[in-house]
């Protein structure tokens, strides 16, 4: 205001530090617009990627909880399997082992679907994935599981479904 009231008297001396004054002034007004729209620039594109986030997080919560039940239903069909089933329906014991395999794979597949995971469970995971060995372990078992999965679909062998090298009758 002051710069003003000298400007109006045309004081020579004090041109320069009215310009000054009145030049930062302007400048400072000038700024705040456009840092304003620049502000509500960017909250509008946050506001956009939120909302696409959320989104996303909705499905893959959808996506987890429907992992969640069909994890739970499997454990509970081959829980039924093993305990109802009678093994010589079912190829003998290399058979009902691979089912209980499967069931302990299942477990843990609900285990790390559901919201109650615990820590300690995942560090135990952690390790057994980081063995070497019991990651071999882990693909031998799962490619048993296909060829179990193969010979299922065929229908269970029988006698005359084996055939013996000719020197070992």
């Amino acid at each position: 205001m002051l710069a003003n009231q000298l400007q109006k008297y045309k004081c020579g001396a004090c041109k320069d530090i009215i310009e000054s004054v009145l030049g930062e002034k302007l400048q400072f007004q000038e700024g705040k617009p456009t840092e304003k729209s620049t502000l509500v620039e960017k909250l509008k594109k946050y506001d956009v990627l939120i909302q696409d986030q959320a989104q996303e997080l909705a499905q893959l919560r959808q996506t987890i909880e429907k992992g969640i039940e069909l994890s739970v239903l499997l454990k509970q069909h081959l829980r039924n399997l093993l305990t109802h089933g009678d093994p010589t329906n079912f190829q003998g014991q290399g058979f009902q082992e691979r089912l209980a395999e499967g069931c302990r794979l299942a477990e843990r597949l609900a285990r790390k679907l559901s919201p109650e995971n615990h820590a300690e469970e995942e560090n135990k995971e952690e390790k057994a994935s980081m063995d070497p060995s019991l990651s071999t372990e882990l693909q031998e078992k799962e490619s048993m599981n296909e060829a179990l999965m193969g010979s299922v679909d065929e229908g269970p062998m029988t006698s005359s479904g084996h055939q013996y090298p000719s020197g070992s009758h």
